[in-house]
């Protein structure tokens, strides 16, 4: 089989190779005392998402979505529009506030992703990210077990 699909085969020992390193990587995270390792997380997983930010441009979605929360009222929102989106309701009226403050688009998805990517980070640093190492350890365990 593996002479049939060899990127395939090179691929998994890459991957597995690279969970590995993240196995002990997470190891010696955990033999560290304190916050120091969820806060060292917290900054560069903050500082990967800044980067991100200002390299992003708005898809399609998120500008309907905020032309929608823009030019509707609450009750258009809930009762009509959302009858002919794939989105639920929620997904415009997140950005509703903003809209109807007047404004701009990528302001206005620049801030709703940092509020969602911000809790994302405050979930991490409250319930520990060395609980979800031990959680990506144990699945690796159990799957090459």
């Amino acid at each position: 089989m593996e002479q049939k699909y060899p990127l395939l085969h090179r691929i998994g020992k890459i991957l597995t190779a690279a969970a590995d390193g993240v196995t002990a990587i997470a190891r010696k995270v955990e033999a560290v005392p304190g916050k120091a390792p969820e806060m060292l997380a917290l900054i560069i997983y903050a500082a990967a998402h800044l980067g991100m930010a200002l390299a992003h441009e708005p898809f399609f979605d998120e500008a309907e979505a905020w032309q929608i929360a823009r030019s509707v009222s609450l009750k258009t929102l809930f009762l009509e529009t959302t009858h002919y989106e794939g989105h639920p309701p929620l997904w415009h009226l997140i950005p509703n506030a903003a809209c109807k403050g007047g404004g701009a688009l990528r302001a206005v998805t620049d801030a709703c992703e940092s509020g969602v990517y911000g809790s994302g980070c405050a979930a991490m640093l409250r319930t520990g990210v060395s609980g979800g190492w031990r959680f990506f350890w144990r699945l690796r365990s159990a799957s090459s077990g």
